[in-house]
């Protein structure tokens, strides 16, 4: 199921998917507590209006509190990913898959198919084959986009380098 892509509808949904530390589902009083216990607090009041949608533009440092709080990217909240996007969003935390994504700038089509191929071999020789995702779009010509429509693997990658710096 794919979420909407509204601020106040993914942290709905990770709030109903996701559980605190001992196993319950987030209410908007336990993620403020947890805010609290990390030294970013935010009254559960804060919390309840972003989560209905009161509060659609919140602080920067609030959505960060929160992501940390949630235990996922901040990048997850911004519009255009959901929560299919969490495992790659996830990734991008980590510096030297930052500087992967930097270097992609500028390949080409056949650049993009070498570097697939390469690591879908990795894939096979460590036996994660069946978690190799097939390719659903291709990255040819860049086209215009439209609304709704989802990016490009080079259109991605730049859009994730630029929101990283």
């Amino acid at each position: 199921m794919r979420i909407s892509r509204t601020l106040a509808a993914k942290l709905s949904w990770l709030m109903d998917h996701r559980t605190d530390a001992n196993g319950d589902r987030w209410t908007s009083r336990s993620l403020a507590l947890e805010t609290a216990a990390r030294g970013d607090g935010m009254s559960h009041a804060t919390v309840g209006a972003i989560a209905k949608g009161t509060n659609a533009n919140p602080r920067i440092q609030t959505i960060e509190t929160l992501a940390l709080a949630l235990g996922v990217p901040a990048s997850f909240f911004l519009r255009g990913y959901t929560e299919e996007d969490l495992p790659a969003l996830a990734l991008l935390d980590i510096p030297r898959i930052r500087r992967i994504v930097h270097l992609m700038q500028g390949l080409t089509g056949e650049d993009f198919d070498k570097l697939e191929d390469t690591l879908h071999l990795i894939h096979v020789r460590r036996g994660l084959e069946g978690e190799y995702i097939p390719e659903t779009a291709t990255d040819e010509a860049p086209k215009k986009r439209r609304p709704g429509r989802r990016r490009t693997l080079t259109e991605a990658a730049k859009r994730a380098a630029d929101t990283l710096e």
